[in-house]
């Protein structure tokens, strides 16, 4: 964290970045960043990318997620390193984390049922994909491991 910090991608960001907060006119419009406060909005730029990428794996649009990293990552180069990949993963799994937080607290104080089963299913999905980033961090770790053990034998 201190190395990305030092070089440059802790930065003043939208801080809430996801598809609803984006208007798709001519030129995408990105609106309701959060202003208010600067330990929400100065942050890691992969952090703002990883909430974007979660909230399309979210709706199942893995491949947009895909495409959005790949685009962004070409433009400004924020992965790096197989580690930097891995700070991605868990970008994911705290905002996902976040999600499954608030859905389960708004089912918790609606008295309707409908809603708040609709609310469950809703957490329901977001451990589900934190479930999934985990095994791709666990995933990824070994590969490294592997590299490095390759390359020193």
């Amino acid at each position: 964290m201190i190395s990305r910090l030092k070089a440059g991608f802790f930065r003043d960001c939208h801080g809430d970045l996801h598809s609803r907060n984006i208007l798709l006119l001519p030129d995408p419009q990105l609106f309701d960043c959060i202003e208010f406060n600067d330990d929400f909005r100065e942050i890691d730029v992969l952090n703002e990318v990883a909430f974007l990428c979660m909230d399309l794996d979210a709706f199942g649009r893995q491949e947009v997620s895909a495409l959005f990293l790949k685009s962004y990552n070409e433009l400004f180069c924020t992965i790096i390193t197989g580690e930097d990949y891995r700070l991605f993963l868990y970008y994911k799994m705290y905002r996902a984390n976040i999600r499954a937080k608030v859905n389960s607290l708004r089912a918790c104080s609606t008295d309707n049922d409908g809603t708040r089963q609709i609310l469950l299913r809703e957490a329901e999905k977001y451990l589900k994909l934190i479930k999934i980033y985990l095994g791709q961090c666990i995933r990824t770790k070994v590969q490294l491991l592997l590299g490095n053990i390759k390359q020193h034998s």
